[in-house]
């Protein structure tokens, strides 16, 4: 079983327990809410905040410092998201930020719990702006980059036009630091394969986007970087296109495709994205308020996107912090 799968089944399994324990009693709130926090007094009253390790830079790292200029008793953990979960329905944690597998939400919460998106980590795809592709499906993207593909493949196995039927794909990709853009895709898309021996892996993004710059038959796998310039970014789709059919995934896009757009990315529709969730009991709502404020702001959307994240859209975002003001 993949990380993912294993990640995915696990936090199943823990919304089904958590759906049949009595929520935690309420308890006071702590704090105040930002974007101008007023130091608060502390209480021995804890908050406890867990969830996944690889937020660790972009939500952790700031998220201490917050709470310490801000005087509030609360404590953070990003240990990962299954311990999270776990401590979450133990009424160890009382606010997790969690992650699923791709392409997939959690599951419902049960009653008792809210769940409110909040960034996503998401691949891209890009190409030579000479390319005539625009867009492609999962499969094809398997076949691209995955090793169960036997030699190399030419752009006709993507059905670009007939004056590139003929050109050998050169597929490239980038190794962050913390390794994220590759293992979403080996995880997801290839199956917890391995990439075939012809994907050049490139130390940087930078690298990656220059390789295909230069070379016309290149196709490049990265992350979300607002900061980068990049080539010509493709229209991914989720529904499997037949290698078989005559008509070429150029002028139109592929049927189903999308931009990875933040409405598209948060819809779901660009399905090359890794969901990351606030999670909580209602019963503990006034005690993460606070922090729910913060992590929701347009400041802090800033600081996600700064981390190479794509945050949930304004628009989202707003009806969330309206919706804990106004609580039914």
């Amino acid at each position: 079983m993949n990380l993912r799968k294993f990640l995915y089944v696990s936090l199943l399994g823990g919304w089904a327990s958590a759906s049949a324990a009595a929520p935690a009693p309420a308890s006071p709130p702590v704090g105040t809410a930002p974007p101008l926090p007023a130091p608060a007094a502390a209480t021995p009253d804890i908050v406890h905040v867990g969830g996944s390790d690889l937020l660790q830079t972009a939500v952790g790292e700031p998220l201490t410092r917050y709470v310490q200029q801000a005087h509030l008793n609360i404590k953070v953990d990003l240990l990962g998201s299954v311990p999270a979960l776990s401590g979450l329905k133990d009424g160890k944690i009382q606010l997790a930020i969690l992650t699923a597998p791709l392409g997939q939400a959690i599951a419902p919460a049960p009653t008792g719990f809210k769940v409110i998106p909040l960034c996503f980590a998401v691949d891209y795809i890009i190409v030579n702006h000479a390319n005539p592709i625009n867009a492609l499906d999962l499969r094809q993207l398997a076949n691209v980059f995955g090793e169960s593909k036997q030699g190399s493949m030419i752009w006709g196995d993507l059905q670009a036009s007939a004056d590139w039927a003929d050109h050998p794909v050169a597929p490239c990709a980038t190794s962050t630091d913390d390794g994220l853009v590759l293992e979403m895709f080996k995880n997801e898309i290839l199956g917890g394969g391995a990439l075939q021996g012809t994907v050049r892996v490139m130390n940087t993004a930078q690298e990656m986007v220059k390789a295909v710059t230069e070379n016309p038959n290149a196709i490049g796998l990265g992350g979300y970087d607002p900061g980068l310039p990049t080539e010509k970014v493709l229209q991914i789709s989720s529904a499997q296109t037949a290698v078989t059919t005559s008509s070429a995934v150029t002028a139109h896009a592929a049927k189903g495709a999308a931009s990875p757009t933040p409405e598209n990315i948060a819809s779901g529709d660009y399905p090359l994205r890794l969901p990351f969730y606030l999670v909580y009991k209602t019963a503990d709502q006034a005690r993460v308020l606070p922090l729910l404020r913060l992590l929701l702001s347009d400041e802090y959307a800033t600081r996600l996107q700064a981390e190479h994240f794509v945050p949930v859209p304004d628009t989202q975002r707003s009806v969330a912090r309206l919706e804990l003001d106004n609580p039914e």
